[in-house]
């Protein structure tokens, strides 16, 4: 079997999970045996530095459309305003028995049998975090994918759920492949190290954790909230610690933290290497994820792996994903959320209780397991009568 993955709209940095995502999978195809083909299809800029040293991947050029580029604004403003692709004709020189679109759009669209993966809805349940041109485009083109591809890979059931509700799919067409945290996630680790990698970033203090972009939907005031609720009650003498890109409500986050007199404890470190985050999970005193919405919920397995409590929303996927190994409170409440917090500090026994219940959810999930159903996916769409 000959498989094209579209990553015309991949570059590094700019797509957050769905980047992890993409590159495990390809990692985890490689290591699994068999003679399936494999050709990136996209900027070769980018795709060259992922491709494994095995002779079924090649990487099939499709330049000058990456995200950000003069080409990737050109096909954006002509596909909107005319339906025409300008990446349709790389598209065309493919030949593959089917083309998998790992970004959740069927953009550009193939002759052969397609598979897209759908890694959340989040415009149909928060529509005020969107323009109204950018739901209606959403809208439009997430239906488009789901009714055109052969077959749908969701990465949780939350995701399967609403994707059948919202659009009417037979359920046999939706299939949920789970994520995975990385081989690097892990609870072994020196020490010493992270503790000199963490100060290079400023952090020497106990602290809590939370990895998220300033996207408005991860709640970022409920935490703080919370935190500054924490620190009256208890005298929490430590940090919050925030990482990640800064999006859409970063100004607000900002705002919020001066409002609450927390600026000389919460430190926002912004984006940095994954190679660097399994020591802050493993010096955290726990991870705190306020999300109001998540497709599927990365970080919470990657603390987990590295034996972090986890304190999570009870929203969307997120119970889901936690299966029992972390502590939950509705997610904009932000004096429940201070008092899960406040039981992880305080009581070393629940502390110890969540250390192993994390590693032991962690260990359910693995991306050999992904990549394997997946191909199983692959192989039912080309089996399947036309």
């Amino acid at each position: 079997m000959r498989v094209a993955l579209n990553a015309v709209s991949f570059a590094p940095g700019t797509i957050g999970g769905m980047e992890t995502y993409f590159r495990s999978l390809i990692s985890a195809f490689a290591s699994l045996p068999g003679d399936d083909c494999y050709q990136l299809f996209g900027d070769n800029r980018y795709l060259s530095g992922l491709m494994p040293d095995d002779a079924r991947f090649e990487v099939k050029a499709c330049n000058g459309f990456a995200p950000r580029s003069t080409g990737w604004l050109a096909r954006g403003i002509i596909r909107n305003l005319t339906g025409l692709d300008l990446a349709a004709r790389c598209m065309g020189r493919i030949r593959a028995d089917l083309v998998h679109h790992p970004f959740s759009l069927l953009t550009p669209g193939a002759a052969c049998p397609s598979v897209v993966t759908i890694h959340d809805l989040q415009h149909e349940f928060f529509p005020e975090f969107f323009s109204p041109w950018v739901v209606r485009k959403k809208r439009r083109e997430y239906r488009r994918a789901a009714e055109g591809a052969a077959g749908i890979i969701t990465i949780s059931n939350h995701v399967r759920r609403t994707l059948l509700e919202c659009y009417g799919l037979p359920s046999e067409k939706v299939t949920t492949v789970y994520l995975a945290s990385s081989p690097l996630f892990s609870r072994q680790g020196d020490p010493e190290q992270d503790r000199l990698q963490l100060r290079r970033y400023g952090v020497e203090r106990p602290f809590i954790f939370y990895p998220a972009a300033t996207w408005p939907h991860k709640n970022h005031a409920t935490l703080l909230a919370a935190f500054r609720l924490l620190r009256d009650a208890t005298g929490f003498d430590g940090d919050l610690v925030l990482s990640g890109i800064a999006k859409q409500g970063h100004t607000t986050v900002q705002q919020e933290i001066e409002r609450l007199k927390l600026a000389d404890c919460v430190r926002m470190i912004g984006y940095f290497p994954m190679q660097d985050l399994p020591a802050f999970y493993r010096r955290a005193e726990l991870l705190a994820f306020p999300s109001l919405f998540e497709g599927f919920g990365l970080p919470l397995l990657e603390a987990m792996a590295c034996g972090c409590p986890v304190v999570c929303a009870d929203a969307t996927s997120l119970p889901e994903i936690a299966g029992g190994a972390a502590l939950l409170f509705p997610p904009r409440d932000a004096a429940a959320l201070a008092l899960q917090m406040q039981r992880v500090l305080e009581d070393s026994s629940l502390r110890s209780s969540l250390h192993q219940a994390g590693l032991e959810r962690a260990a359910c999930f693995s991306w050999q397991r992904t990549a394997r159903e997946t191909l199983a996916l692959y192989h039912a769409v080309l089996e399947e009568p036309s």
